[in-house]
């Protein structure tokens, strides 16, 4: 049996909690950045075709200027949560991931994401530490120990009440710890 439990050959953890979201549910990236793709695209377009460009760029513009935009909007933010660990991986591919024994406390917050977080991505707020959210203002809270050191992250998501009640679960957590009930998490 290998010492440290996540070793390859331990067999996956079967999750307890899982949600994508998607750019796309983010209000701002459903309706502005579509209508400002083709407000571009438009400008883009007459000022090649005013210079003569020939028809092949200006469908690379076009098919480029509309297509980036909706790739983007389908970009993943992943969250898991199984018996032993939390593995959060963010829009842009980075991620973290925390076994549940070392997760302190847990709590379902409403937040600001422009005035707490800066706004919407990975993040890092002087009150939540690190943050994974793409869109709404709810999320969860957890402390927990990293590297010889107590650290804090915001993980936003859409069914928060649920996540925090799995994340709370797999790390064992008392019903009555802090960070299970009311009174808001100091950051780390």
């Amino acid at each position: 049996m290998p010492e440290h439990p996540y070793e390859p050959d331990q067999p996956a953890d079967e999750p307890v909690f899982a949600e994508t979201q998607y750019l796309h549910q983010n209000a701002i990236v459903r309706y502005l950045v579509p209508i400002s793709a083709v407000f571009s695209v438009g400008i883009a377009v007459v000022v090649m075709a005013a210079q003569g460009a020939p028809t092949t760029s200006l469908a690379i513009a076009i098919a480029v200027g509309l297509g980036v935009p909706v790739l983007l909007g389908m970009l993943p933010q992943r969250t898991v949560v199984t018996e032993r660990e939390l593995r959060v991986r963010s829009i842009v591919g980075w991620g973290r991931r925390v076994p549940t024994a070392d997760v302190l406390a847990v709590l379902a917050v409403r937040y600001n994401p422009l005035t707490d977080c800066g706004g919407w991505g990975l993040r890092t707020s002087r009150t939540y530490g690190l943050v994974f959210n793409v869109s709404g203002d709810r999320g969860v809270h957890v402390r927990y120990a990293w590297k010889g050191a107590e650290k804090s992250m915001l993980i936003g998501s859409r069914r928060a009440d649920e996540l925090a009640r799995a994340i709370a679960l797999a790390a064992d957590l008392p019903a009555d710890a802090p960070g299970h009930g009311d009174a808001p998490l100091v950051p780390a």
